[in-house]
Parts: structure tokens; sequence; C-alpha cells
């Protein structure tokens, strides 16, 4: 009988966390700024962008205004749009409830399973846990269901799902107790420490460490433009722009982050048109444009750009996308798409005549019901000159000639 031979286990690869690591483990490479470059051929050729991203924002407004009006039909907020005007205020969700259902079916199919969202199958035999693992672990850190419930609400209120991906990091203090043998004396001449081995001391420890991940948000489909916006596809656009609005603090933590690594800030869904800074009531802000684009950094060599406008004349970085791929950190597609355009066109549109007058049928018969229930009272207006007096409610007394 021929003995069975021993199959020896695979090895397991040796996968590192990067989540959190020391900051002395890896130094950042220094990031060039080609804004302090004025005289160059790519300052040049950047400052000329800015007209173009200022008027694909104002052709942008017609579309804006229609957006404001999807908005208010989800949010259920009466405007001009209603044509009966009685009594009754009343607003119907009809919108808003046929929404929110989409959504949340669509949200149940892409999350069926908790805490099990990805699978994996390879050709090479190997175990693809550690990788699967790192990326459940990504999806309950950057709370993409979340953001996915808020995509799929705004895709069908827009027609656009939105999606800005970039990857944070940043430093925090933790401080500990460690135990130890506490140090008798130090030899003299040398570094060495004498520990007492029988006895043991609690001590404080502090140590700064690196924690560091994939940043995911979605944006207002207001604060992205398209340059031609006749493109279906983000990467072959020539410019694409995002609004970034930015408190003092913010901007100095972005400087300081430049030196360590870029760092986007999420866009707020306030909108306004020009560069700058901008005070909205007590809080002020500076409004940046974030453009990327292709630029030639290098002679026959093209290179993905992160260029940040701070008006016309103020350019307050130029730098080369530190992201391998040399994708775009946006990603935007409409939700039905339209040929020749990269924007689609809301669900809402061809609803929305279907509401308002959902609305005005609604108060027509919650006046006409109120009238109904009212008790109607005659009176003669020469015996009774104060009848108005008498009324409490609406055609509760009607003056008639006995």
């Amino acid at each position: 009988m021929a003995r069975p031979k021993k199959i020896k286990p695979k090895e397991k690869p040796q996968v590192e966390d990067s989540a959190v690591m020391s900051k002395d483990k890896e130094e950042p490479k220094e990031i060039e700024n080609w804004a302090d470059k004025v005289d160059s051929d790519v300052y040049i050729h950047v400052e000329k962008m800015y007209p173009t991203i200022r008027k694909a924002y104002e052709n942008r407004e017609e579309a804006n205004e229609a957006i404001e009006e999807y908005w208010k039909i989800f949010n259920a907020e009466p405007d001009d749009n209603a044509m009966y005007a009685g009594n009754s205020k009343c607003y119907i969700p009809a919108v808003r409830d046929a929404i929110t259902a989409r959504a949340k079916r669509t949200l149940k199919q892409l999350f069926p399973t908790k805490y099990s969202h990805v699978e994996a199958v390879g050709s090479d035999g190997q175990d693809p846990g550690p990788q699967l693992a790192l990326l459940e672990h990504y999806i309950r850190t950057t709370k993409l269901k979340s953001v996915c419930r808020s995509i799929l609400l705004s895709g069908d209120v827009t027609g656009q799902w939105n999606i800005c991906m970039d990857w944070k990091r940043s430093y925090r203090n933790i401080s500990g107790v460690v135990r130890r043998n506490p140090i008798l004396n130090t030899a003299e001449g040398s570094e060495v420490e004498v520990q007492d081995p029988t006895e043991e001391v609690d001590e404080e420890k502090d140590e700064e460490i690196l924690v560091e991940g994939p940043d995911i948000s979605d944006f207002a489909t207001e604060d992205l433009v398209v340059i031609p916006p006749t493109c279906n596809n983000l990467d072959d656009a020539d410019i694409s722009c995002l609004k970034l609005r930015m408190s003092k603090a913010a901007i100095q933590k972005m400087v300081m982050s430049d030196r360590k690594g870029t760092e986007k800030i999420n866009p707020q869904k306030k909108r306004t048109s020009d560069a700058g800074i901008r005070t909205e009531g007590t809080f002020k802000y500076a409004l940046i444009y974030w453009a990327q684009a292709y630029v030639e950094f290098e002679k026959g060599k093209k290179s993905l750009a992160d260029i940040y406008f701070a008006g016309e004349k103020e350019i307050l970085g130029i730098i080369k996308a530190p992201q391998w791929g040399q994708k775009r950190s946006v990603i935007s597609a409409p939700v039905d798409r339209i040929s020749g355009s990269f924007n689609g066109k809301s669900k809402v549109d061809a609803v929305k005549f279907l509401q308002w007058n959902l609305n005005d049928f609604w108060n027509m018969g919650q006046d006409s019901a109120m009238y109904s229930l009212l008790p109607v009272v005659m009176t003669d207006p020469e015996k009774n000159p104060n009848y108005a007096m008498m009324v409490f409610g609406l055609a509760a007394v009607w003056p008639v000639d006995p």
C-alpha cells in the first residue's frame, strides 16, 4: 500500500495593516507646487482655464434653478407653482415617498447581508481573505451604506450620481500606561540604565500615530462642471471642476496636510457663483474652485493635476496628482444616460405637474369639506346691523334681503 504524500499547507501572504502605523515609519514625499512658478509654461496654461470654468458655471444656472425646484418637491415645500390659493396649505409628499421607496429597495440589493458585501474568485488558488477583510473594513469605516443612500436619493432628484474619492490621513496622540521595572541608576560614562527586576511600576507613555484610509463623500450636482459638457466619460473631459467651501481652520489644516499628503474638503450645499472669500451670516469661508485637468509638467508627457483657484488671478495650487492610476477623484454618472450630454435628467421632471395638481386638488377638497361643515345663518342686515359680530367661521352668517 502506497504511503500518502504529505501536503504542505499553503503559506499565507504577509499583509500589513496600513490603517494605523507609526509616524516615523513612513515619511510622505514633498509636494511640488507649481503655483509659485508664475513664469512657467504650466502656470500660464492653467491661468487660461479660469474664464472657461466661470463660463461653465454660468451656463449651469438654468439647470441649477430646475434642480432647486425638484428639491422643493422632494422636501414637500410649497412654492409659486401652486395654482390654488385658498385657506388649506397642505402638501402631499407623493414624490418623496416614491423616491424614498426606490432608494430603500436599491440599497437593500446593494447591501443584502451585514458585514459580507464583497466576494472574490481567483485563478491562482490563493486565499484572498486578507484583501476581502480589508475591503469590508473600509466599507464600515467610510460608512459607505449611508453615503450610498444619500447618493440614491439625490440621483433621482437631480438625475446625477456623484461621489468624491480621496485618501485621508491624520495624526493623533494616544496615551497609555506601561508596566516596567523601575530605573535605579545610570552607569557612569554610558547610556546603560540599571533596572530593578524585583519591582514593577506604571509609567505613562504618549505615542503619536498616523491614521489613514479612504474617504468617500457625496456632493451636490450644482457644484460640478465638466468641460466640454458633451463628453460621456469624465476621464475624457478637458477640465472637471468642483466647488470647495472651507473655513479658515480647514484651509490651515489643508496647508499642513499638503506637506504630508493631499486632503480634500467636502463641499457644503450652499451655492455661490464666484471664487474668493464669502460671508454667509456670521460664517466666513473661502470658495475655491478645485479643477482637475491633464497638464504637461514634462515636455511631451501630460499628467493629471489638482488646481486650486481662489480668484481670476489667484491660483493657490498646481499640484501633480499623487494617485498612481492618474484617474480623477470625482466619480459622476447620470441615472439615465442622454446622448450628447454628461448630465442626466431628473426623475422628478416627468411627474412635477402631477405633484402640483395633486396638491391643488387636495387643498380644494379640504376647503370644500370645511365649507360644508359650517352652519349657514341668514340675517336681515337692516334689523341686525352688527351681524358681523356673530361671525365665528367662514360663511357662517349671510346677509340677505328678507
